[in-house]
């Protein structure tokens, strides 16, 4: 099984072409026909009814919840667990590049070629479980798990803070547990910050990393990030182009630690400003990431001993 999807990463490198779409999502006829019981029965007698396909009925049935540059997030009507993410493309070129997301999101989750057709459960729990797509004429339809909070919110932040010091290590040491999974298959996900590490539950149980837009194979070109959690070396491509390391999720890690324990948002926000583009800067993005990680590690919230370790993973070095 990881045998053939290996193959098909190495045939989509090589050849520098996105695969045949029916290889990564089948089309609204092949899903209704492969994936009658995931559609229910309300489906049915729309379709009976009203004569229109799957998407339409989404489109009257779903509740839009999140919205972004990603593109639109809906609730499910008859299944709460599972969401849809509408990712629309205006050319090949952005088609190509959603599709390049369903393959790392395939990749991690274990998907056979023979399941491309149907929804089928994610055998992963690093990200946020991915079940399936649908490819129309301008959208890619992701049916992924449900997830409830992210990192990013104020209230969330503030809920993390107030937890025992050994707590918060718990959470740290699950969330790096979801960058070991990721980085065995090879993927850097290159865009890893609060808002895109997420929890089924408030009491921070079931983490998962999301948004794999910008993830890419090791050694492959860099496709994005988020300014403030980019390392120095994503500012500096060699021959005019930028390869991915797993110290690219690294040093975001280290950021976002930082950024979760507080204290930290002064020196955050030079790292922001993007003093990594400017070479004679470096000296003050160093001296601001050391500041920043002393105030974010400093003794009184006990995590102090964690400060070694965070500044290897944020190094200039």
């Amino acid at each position: 099984m990881r045998h053939n999807i290996t193959l098909l990463l190495i045939f989509y490198v090589l050849v520098g072409v996105s695969l045949a779409d029916k290889d990564l999502c089948p089309t609204v006829e092949e899903f209704e026909r492969n994936n009658e019981e995931f559609m229910g029965k309300d489906y049915k007698e729309f379709k009976a009814n009203i004569k229109g396909d799957f998407i339409k009925y989404l489109a009257r049935t779903s509740k839009i919840i999140a919205s972004g540059t990603f593109g639109e997030v809906y609730e499910l009507f008859n299944n709460k667990d599972t969401v849809i993410k509408m990712l629309k493309f205006r050319d090949e070129g952005e088609k190509k590049e959603y599709l390049r997301e369903v393959m790392m999101l395939r990749l991690v989750c274990g998907h056979s070629e023979d399941e491309y057709d149907r929804i089928t459960e994610c055998r992963s729990h690093a990200i946020a479980g991915f079940k399936g797509c649908i490819l129309d004429d301008n959208a890619i339809y992701l049916f992924q798990e449900r997830m409830s909070f992210d990192l990013s919110g104020r209230d969330t932040k503030k809920a993390y803070k107030a937890l025992p010091p050994l707590e918060r290590v718990r959470i740290m040491l699950d969330v790096i547990d979801r960058l070991i999974e990721l980085h065995k298959e090879k993927v850097v996900h290159s865009d890893i910050k609060p808002a895109n590490i997420m929890l089924k539950h408030s009491n921070f149980t079931e983490i998962r990393v999301v948004d794999l837009g910008v993830a890419n194979k090791e050694g492959e070109k860099m496709v994005g990030g988020t300014h403030g959690y980019l390392p120095l070396e994503a500012y500096k491509p060699e021959n005019g182009k930028t390869l991915l390391s797993f110290k690219y999720d690294i040093f975001a890690l280290g950021m976002t630690f930082a950024e979760l324990e507080g204290d930290f948002s002064n020196e955050h926000g030079i790292i922001k400003g993007r003093c990594f583009e400017k070479p004679y800067m470096y000296e003050i993005c160093k001296e601001a990431l050391a500041e920043g990680l002393d105030h974010a590690f400093k003794a009184d919230k006990k995590l102090d001993s964690l400060l070694p370790v965070m500044q290897i993973a944020v190094s200039f070095d």
